[in-house]
């Protein structure tokens, strides 16, 4: 499927432990990921966008049950 795109588009949320400087890592493996799945004309030379951030603003977290009834209520 990477033959056919121009770049990759990622949403790096962080969970509330992760300060947003943890994205590097994260980034660096998807970038292994990218250039080892793609085709050999394309490797290095395929985007990652990062589409929008978010960071968790609830010390504890939100349970999956909490977000996805916020979000259909939203919808």
């Amino acid at each position: 499927m990477l033959e056919f795109l121009d770049g990759v588009r990622v949403h790096p949320y962080r969970a509330p432990n992760q300060p947003p400087e943890t994205i590097a890592t994260d980034y660096k493996r998807l970038r292994e990921l990218i250039d080892r799945c793609a085709p050999e004309s394309k490797r290095g030379k395929i985007p990652i966008l990062s589409g929008e951030w978010g960071n968790a603003s609830n010390i504890k977290g939100v349970s999956l049950e909490t977000e996805c009834v916020t979000s259909e209520s939203v919808a």
